[in-house]
């Protein structure tokens, strides 16, 4: 949020909402070491066992509650994060941002069915004193795994979309690469995803206990909690791009100081040198300037900056990597 409030200034609703998450994310880890100490309590005095147990399981569904929500959130800021910077047509952009609500709506649904699906409610982490009704475990385990598998599939084709329309772009192939692996670093959540869904099998086995049970669902929000987080830094490390420019820029301004400052110390000239000093008596650089234009289905141009291009300190033509629209006819 920093830096597309520095650089880009173009903050949207897709940063709120990945700030959410990331909140409830923490929250999610919070609850689960709460349980994990819990359950360490419990285990070293069998006398406290029968209520610290209970207490750690109860914990531990509700950062699963936690880390489902932290896991979905992210993924509609992704995808209205394409949408913005991508420009695709309506129907795409329809499809993009349905599907990570849909997403969000089947993960709520999800954690509806962890605390229904015993009668009494609390008898889901203390059986032994509530007797409880349940429904069958292969209804949550069968449910829970096409969630997660949609889960994993909007996590790749996420990744992938990106690279589809930079490849249709006229850029330099090394170009193409470079910003596909940028833009489509979500491909490791969706390993995750996967991996995290192969788990789910053991929702299916109510009867081993709460220590079990315990274990498995501290398990399955770990893993849910790493997903989450892999999303976050998926989206976010295409956008700290102009940080490190910026950083780059202090640095090189330094350098060309210390030269100019030399050249007037031996009455030469920095004329010709690949540096320059700016007329307001701020240092700035121009280095491979250079812009790419791709033509959009709607009629305008977009022009991917490939440029690191620095006017002054107060001055950062730094757009990261938003494709910026232009307007046919203008460059």
């Amino acid at each position: 949020m920093w830096s597309r409030s520095r650089f880009t200034r173009d903050i949207g609703y897709e940063d709120l909402i990945m700030a959410i998450g990331w909140a409830v994310s923490i929250a999610a880890g919070i609850v689960l070491n709460l349980s994990i100490n819990a359950s360490i309590v419990a285990t070293r005095n069998a006398n406290n066992m029968v209520v610290d147990l209970p207490f750690a399981l109860k914990l531990a569904l509700i950062s699963v509650s936690l880390g489902i929500n932290a896991l979905f959130l992210p993924k509609i800021s992704v995808a209205l994060l394409l949408a913005r910077l991508l420009r695709p047509s309506r129907w795409v952009k329809i499809i993009l941002v349905s599907t990570s609500i849909l997403a969000f709506i089947l993960g709520v649904v999800g954690v509806i069915l962890t605390f229904v699906q015993c009668d009494p409610i609390p008898g889901q982490w203390n059986p032994e004193r509530y007797h409880p009704t349940c429904w069958n475990p292969s209804i949550q385990e069968n449910y829970s795994y096409f969630v997660g598998a949609f889960s994993a599939l909007l996590d790749l084709a996420y990744a992938a979309y990106p690279a589809s329309v930079f490849w249709k772009m006229r850029l330099a192939n090394s170009r193409k690469i470079e910003l596909s692996i940028l833009m489509g670093l979500g491909i490791f959540s969706g390993a995750v995803a996967i991996y995290k869904t192969s788990l789910l099998r053991f929702l299916a086995n109510r009867e081993a206990g709460i220590a079990t049970a315990l274990y498995e669902s501290s398990r399955l929000t770990l893993w849910t909690i790493i997903e989450a987080n892999i999303i976050i830094i998926a989206a976010c490390v295409p956008l700290t791009t102009p940080i490190f420019r910026w950083l780059k820029s202090k640095t090189v301004g330094t350098f060309t100081g210390a030269r100019s400052a030399a050249a007037a110390t031996n009455g030469g000239s920095s004329k010709g040198s690949k540096y320059a000093t700016h007329e307001s008596g701020h240092n700035f650089s121009r280095i491979t300037r250079g812009k790419y234009p791709a033509y959009n289905p709607d009629g305008s141009q977009i022009y991917i900056r490939d440029d690191f291009e620095v006017q002054s300190y107060r001055d950062l033509e730094l757009d990261g990597m938003s494709p910026t629209h232009i307007s046919a006819g203008h460059n």
